[in-house]
């Protein structure tokens, strides 16, 4: 029931997006980036309650993350951001009172390593996937229950990674889940590489501490990480030229039962927002409610 749901939810955003028109066309090349838009100079606050929670991990480690909760009522809808969360903070303000006012969900962001106030709490250490996924499944373990995801580009390989039983249902925009193939890809393209690089000093600027290179940010994160079997419902979806993470690299997740990938013929890396407006990421969710729901 959850795969055809979410399959639906696809041809729905699918419909959306190529009915915006003409001047939307030349994106579909790729050249579309980010999804910085108009919701950018909105702050987070809007929105979210920001805490910092001490969570003890595997191996009995404790590390302290940011998350920010915009309370409904249950199920909890997680937005699992990509690596430079911090730059979209007024896109994620929309899309936590949408995912409120329609599904009236409790939203959860959780930030990643490289959104600045994390990056500040932990003293400018360079993240692991593997260690973020171990983070993210401590986090939900204090939930009432099973939330789904709201996955964006490198949060993806996060919420995949995650434990068994973590999430009801994920739904991933442009889902960056091989680090290795988005250097590659990074490398081919100077002029994107160049801009990456810009963002990616900004991230660590924010949080008063010094850039490592882009590289070694990448190396980081995939050094103890491979994609694992989902083990939720999975929605996919991605541009068929994202100029960022690479459609072929999505290859291996198809072949798994339950995962349904749907590639869009415009939108570049995470560009969606800009064309259809927050209430696209919304979208599976209010078709899909979770079975959790109380």
């Amino acid at each position: 029931m959850a795969a055809r749901e979410l399959r639906r939810a696809g041809r729905t955003i699918e419909a959306a997006i190529a009915a915006r028109g003409r001047w939307w066309r030349p994106w579909g090349r790729g050249l579309w980036a980010t999804a910085r838009t108009s919701y950018a100079p909105r702050p987070l606050a809007a929105a979210f309650e920001q805490r910092v929670v001490a969570l003890e991990t595997g191996g009995g480690a404790r590390v302290r993350r940011r998350v920010a909760v915009a309370r409904g009522s249950r199920p909890a809808l997680l937005i699992v951001p990509g690596l430079y969360a911090s730059l979209d903070e007024g896109l994620f303000s929309h899309i936590a009172e949408l995912a409120l006012a329609k599904t009236g969900r409790s939203v959860v962001l959780v930030e990643d390593r490289l959104a600045g106030p994390t990056l500040a709490l932990n003293r400018g250490e360079v993240p692991r996937l593997r260690q973020m996924a171990d983070e993210l499944a401590a986090i939900v373990a204090t939930l009432d229950a099973r939330p789904d995801a709201l996955a964006l580009s490198a949060g993806a390989a996060v919420a995949l990674a995650a434990a068994e039983r973590t999430f009801e249902r994920i739904v991933a925009w442009s889902a960056a889940v091989d680090i290795g193939a988005v250097a590659r890809q990074l490398g081919d393209r100077p002029l994107l590489r160049r801009y990456y690089e810009r963002v990616h000093c900004r991230a660590f600027a924010s949080a008063g501490v010094a850039a490592p290179p882009l590289g070694a940010v990448q190396q980081a994160l995939a050094s103890d990480h491979s994609l694992a079997t989902p083990h939720a419902p999975l929605l996919l979806l991605h541009a068929a030229r994202d100029p960022v993470a690479p459609l072929a690299a999505l290859a291996p997740l198809a072949r798994h039962p339950g995962v349904i990938v749907h590639v869009l013929q415009a939108g570049g890396h995470l560009g969606f927002g800009a064309v259809a407006g927050p209430e696209i990421y919304v979208a599976p969710f209010v078709q899909a409610p979770s079975s959790s729901v109380s």
